[in-house]
């Protein structure tokens, strides 16, 4: 794979100017009943889109609610200066602890609306500015940044504050290898405006680094909160696997985070595993695919054990799982069951681990592999 080798430091410019305005209703919300939302277009031009219209993310980017994007083949359209209304509800059922959210409005698909939801409270730690990849709310794609579709080389930015925020010296987006320690590429984002409960794409310079597995880190000094760093992984491939972290990426003591598994494009249900590994690196599996994870002590006690089950039904075979699309239907596998649990040890306190999932079809004997995400032990 050929990849630079030095860190380059590049301006980040917004790729267009967001719009939309969302009209929330009276803070906190309540799961069960759900609500409207008023969406008003102050774009000049109008636009389609066939997803959901709205999505819940955590503080670190990841999709909380819904599981994953419902399509339709009949697309909405917004006109300029048109308002509508669509529906919000968060299920009692789908078990989302109480504290604040992203409520973001993804569209058009390079730009969108931003704010924050109160669930049944508020935090009081939560920030202005928060970081994702180009399609939080798909669900099984939400980290890949496949160079060959439309604005998927773009990283969104949102604020989702009553004010605006411009980015000083120092505030940065780096690019790493999963584990690696220097960067690969730096971006600035001194002097990029994000208007007030807007997002705002900018564009990421992966051109010199090609297709692989990757960690995007964005450091910055927010205005409710002070110094927020951010690391997320990702594919800069087209990539059939996906993991998400709905909870977060911090284990509590005396507790565990849920994860969902999910792979689509095979021929047969396939089998599993959900492996962890500390150093840094990544295994070349068949097929050109790389699972972001290296051979190491923890690797291998992930793959005999589930890592003494820290892993919690870390191998087994994905659940068939289709979700509505219309006059068509989607089939991703699925495994909604896993978890990283706390060990309850005070060596295990403070340490990293960096996880992802591997996935292979034994008809056709191929292989998938999800991008690699850092969890923390509280």
């Amino acid at each position: 794979m050929n990849r630079a080798l030095a860190a380059a430091l590049v301006l980040a410019l917004p790729i267009a100017a967001s719009a939309q305005v969302l009209t929330m209703p009276p803070m906190p919300v309540t799961p069960g009943p759900g609500f409207f939302v008023p969406v008003f277009n102050d774009l000049p031009n109008g636009f389609s889109y066939y997803d959901s219209p709205f999505a819940m993310l955590d503080v670190s980017g990841e999709l909380v609610h819904p599981e994953t994007s419902i399509s339709s083949d009949v697309p909405t359209t917004m006109s300029p200066g048109q308002t509508k209304s669509s529906w919000f509800s968060i299920p009692v059922a789908a078990q989302i602890p109480p504290g604040s959210y992203v409520f973001i409005y993804p569209h058009p698909l390079d730009a969108g609306a931003a704010t924050r939801v109160d669930v049944v409270s508020a935090d009081p730690l939560f920030p202005s500015i928060h970081t994702f990849p180009p399609f939080p709310q798909a669900g099984y794609g939400s980290h890949t940044l496949d160079p060959s579709g439309p604005f998927t080389d773009h990283w969104k930015i949102a604020n989702t504050s009553s004010a605006a925020h411009t980015f000083a010296v120092g505030d940065e987006l780096r690019i790493f290898t999963p584990g690696g320690t220097t960067a690969l590429v730096t971006v600035s984002l001194a002097g990029l405006t994000v208007p007030p409960e807007k997002i705002v794409p900018i564009s990421l310079p992966l051109a010199t680094l090609g297709a692989g597995v990757y960690t995007v880190e964005t450091a910055w000094i927010d205005p409710a909160v002070g110094p927020v760093v951010r690391r997320t992984g990702v594919r800069h491939y087209d990539g059939s696997a996906n993991l998400v972290l709905p909870a977060g990426k911090v284990v509590p003591t005396g507790g565990s985070l849920p994860a969902r598994l999910m792979a689509i494009g095979t021929p047969a249900p396939p089998v599993y595993m959900l492996l962890g590994s500390v150093g840094p690196g990544s295994i070349q599996l068949q097929n050109g695919v790389e699972l972001p994870l290296s051979v190491d002590s923890v690797f291998i006690a992930s793959v005999t054990s589930g890592l003494f089950g820290v892993l919690q039904n870390h191998a087994g075979a994905l659940g068939f799982g289709p979700y509505p699309c219309g006059g068509c239907v989607a089939y991703p596998y699925a495994s909604t069951d896993l978890a990283v649990v706390h060990p309850n040890v005070p060596v295990a306190s403070g340490i990293t681990i960096r996880i992802a999932g591997v996935v292979y079809e034994p008809v056709a004997g191929t292989w998938q592999a999800t991008q690699g995400e850092e969890v923390r032990f509280e």
